[in-house]
């Protein structure tokens, strides 16, 4: 959600959930709750070497086909609100495509912690 909307969410914000996707996504990580403060800590390592670095955003309507609404709209069926999730998760993800680059420095990182 937070990298559909990212002009409420803040620029830091950014690299730090398109890395989690990345993790999840590019390297297979099963993301949990805890691992969330150690991205944090390889995040804030990098943004100690690239303090200027700005990820521009897609366009608004460019963000990915699916939104937080068309979720809403299966939440009463378990199965297909988890599959549309993975779903919304993936067209996210593919449409910051060119910053992967950029979010694969800080995946290795945290996954050579």
């Amino acid at each position: 959600h937070t990298l559909q909307h990212p002009e409420i969410h803040g620029r830091w914000n950014n690299h730090f959930h398109l890395s989690r996707l990345h993790l999840q996504f590019h390297y297979n990580i099963a993301w949990q709750y805890d691992l969330s403060p150690i991205l944090s800590t390889h995040l804030n390592r990098y943004k100690a070497s690239k303090p200027d670095e700005y990820l521009q955003p897609p366009a608004p309507l460019q963000r990915g086909p699916i939104t937080s609404s068309d979720i809403v709209e299966v939440a009463t069926n378990e199965i297909l609100c988890k599959n549309r999730i993975s779903d919304w998760a993936k067209t996210v993800y593919q449409v910051w495509a060119p910053y992967h680059d950029v979010v694969d420095r800080i995946s290795q990182s945290f996954i050579n912690r």
